[in-house]
């Protein structure tokens, strides 16, 4: 019992960070260089984002809930063609806990005004902990998981992105050095995966801006699990902000997961965002819900 319960909860747990690394939300649009550090020397503007991620999964007749925290800083040089970033995050579902903090350098390269090259890097600390410990195993004759399972990897992110008037192309290798981490199963080597980005915007009138962005993930890894996200939302008058985004696992239970997007500019600088789970389409039993939100600082 104890076993098929850890087993449903880390693959929940991969599913949701990718061994607690690769961070796949329905707002990753609002922070691109959480999935692409590269772009961090392609904004406009410095940033701060505080956002949060909460979600709860009846499983085997309890509830399990999964909440995380993530701060960022991206900072872009132009003098230097340059950008610099910092983030930290912590994430706690059900027995596992992570947290991960680390720093980001980008260079650019303006070809002129239309066009731009940018490459980066992401390099990480990570702490993953298996909280066996909390786990009432009086009943169970389950020896090798009564002490906690504490674990720490380094992990290197590389980013390429180019720019083309409106259009922005993004693709990311995911665990460059392939860290290895410790489980209950034993020691696992995260694969390397590669990650793409389309970004592209334009206007409707004078007053709306329909922004479309695509993020597809483990793109030449070889398994059989494929995700998928389209985000299409509207910004109005350059403060209301609604729109939908669609996320798909390729797995073969083919889940499908609608989201609804709602936001604000509160002033020339603030911006929050929210996300909403409205419905899921699966031949899994697990129905999840999620709220999702971001609040960023643009100085």
């Amino acid at each position: 019992m104890i076993r098929k319960l850890l087993t449903i909860t880390f693959f929940l747990l991969l599913i949701r960070v990718g061994f607690s690394q690769n961070l796949y939300t329905m707002l990753f649009f609002e922070n691109i260089s959480l999935e692409n550090p590269a772009y961090v020397a392609i904004k406009d503007k410095n940033s701060i984002s505080c956002s949060t991620y909460t979600i709860s999964l009846p499983i085997m007749e309890a509830n399990y809930s999964n909440s995380s925290g993530r701060i960022s800083l991206n900072v872009p040089i132009k003098k230097l063609s340059s950008g610099f970033g910092f983030h930290t995050m912590y994430d706690k579902f059900g027995h596992f806990s992570y947290f991960n903090t680390g720093a980001i350098y980008s260079f650019k390269y303006d070809f002129d005004e239309n066009y731009s090259l940018a490459l980066g890097s992401d390099f990480s600390v990570n702490i993953n902990k298996l909280r066996a410990s909390r786990i009432d195993l009086i009943s169970y004759d389950e020896p090798n998981i009564h002490n906690d399972i504490v674990n720490s990897y380094f992990n290197v992110d590389l980013g390429l992105w180019f720019k083309a008037h409106k259009l922005n192309f993004g693709i990311t290798n995911k665990h460059l050095n392939h860290p290895k981490i410790n489980n209950y199963y034993g020691s696992t080597t995260i694969l390397s995966n590669i990650n793409i980005i389309l970004n592209y915007n334009f206007r409707i009138g004078n007053k709306i801006i329909l922004k479309n962005n695509l993020l597809t993930f483990d793109v030449f890894h070889f398994s059989d699990y494929k995700q998928l996200m389209l985000n299409n939302q509207f910004e109005i008058n350059n403060k209301f902000i609604i729109g939908l985004t669609s996320e798909l696992y390729a797995t073969s239970d083919k889940v499908v997961i609608l989201a609804s997007n709602i936001g604000l500019n509160l002033s020339d600088k603030f911006k929050f965002v929210m996300s909403v789970e409205l419905f899921q389409i699966s031949k899994m039993d697990i129905r999840r819900n999620v709220i999702e939100g971001i609040l960023t600082y643009n100085f």
